[in-house]
């Protein structure tokens, strides 16, 4: 739960943690035991570990079932919304005493994206797809970003319209039929830092070049905006926010640079 071990951190609850999952990347996680996923925990080392809570995201009642079989106390935590993770920071900091640092971390994070609403604001929603990872040598191996989830709260407030915000699932897989139904003005590529993500961009946008009736293909306006975080419903959020803004609405940080001039 990489969301969730994020929070701690930036809580400043770093020397608490006993334990992370395999997907924890951050330094401050480097010599922790790894715990198996979020979807597969190693139980028997969890429990080995002796944590006096274990945080565990919503969406995963039958991870909480089971450690609650086994005697070991949870913190169910939401994290599929923008609002779902303020209230994550504050069930952290309420559970460990750091109160008042949850509330300045939430107030830096609405505060950051007040700032990047209000450089977008009347500027025409870019109707936007997002999708998800550099992986697979076809676009039917990607999957995007439908409706209801943090990610869709972020192409709103970046200045953008998902295409696929009326997708009966949170993250459809692709097809190039749906591509070329929807026909995006912008194509949003999220990705986790990878050494060869320039090579895989170059090789997934060559993909795209088959679609040339594409609005966002014939326009070559198909981003990459990758990171640690940017996959993450964590406390980085309105970061991700303002690179998907900056890639959508260029002309508003651009128009910016030439008053401060």
């Amino acid at each position: 739960m990489p969301s969730l071990t994020g929070i701690v951190i930036e809580l400043g609850l770093a020397e608490h943690l006993v334990g992370v999952t395999s997907y924890c990347s951050r330094p401050e996680c480097a010599d922790l035991p790894k715990v198996g996923t979020q979807f597969a925990p190693d139980y028997e080392r969890v429990v080995g570990l002796r944590p006096d809570v274990v945080l565990v995201e919503k969406a995963h009642s039958e991870v909480v079932d089971r450690y609650t079989k086994l005697g070991v106390p949870t913190l169910v935590l939401p994290t599929d919304s923008i609002e779902g993770v303020y209230e994550s920071i504050g069930a952290v900091g309420e559970r460990f005493g750091k109160v008042d640092e949850a509330r300045a971390l939430i107030h830096r994070m609405q505060s950051k994206f007040d700032e990047v609403r209000s450089r977008v604001k009347g500027a025409k929603p870019v109707r936007t797809l997002l999708i998800l990872g550099l992986d697979g040598d076809s676009l039917r191996q990607l999957f995007a970003v439908g409706g209801g989830n943090f990610m869709d709260q972020m192409v709103k407030i970046a200045g953008g319209e998902n295409v696929l915000a009326d997708a009966a699932i949170d993250y459809p897989r692709l097809s190039k039929e749906l591509v070329v139904q929807r026909s995006p003005e912008a194509i949003v590529v999220i990705a986790e830092p990878r050494k060869n993500n320039a090579d895989l961009f170059a090789a997934q946008k060559n993909l795209w070049a088959d679609l040339a009736t594409v609005d966002a293909v014939r326009n070559d306006r198909i981003y990459l905006v990758d990171g640690p975080q940017v996959l993450l419903p964590s406390p980085d959020m309105p970061n991700t926010a303002e690179r998907i803004a900056r890639a959508l609405h260029p002309e508003r940080w651009e128009k910016s640079k030439n008053d401060a001039n």
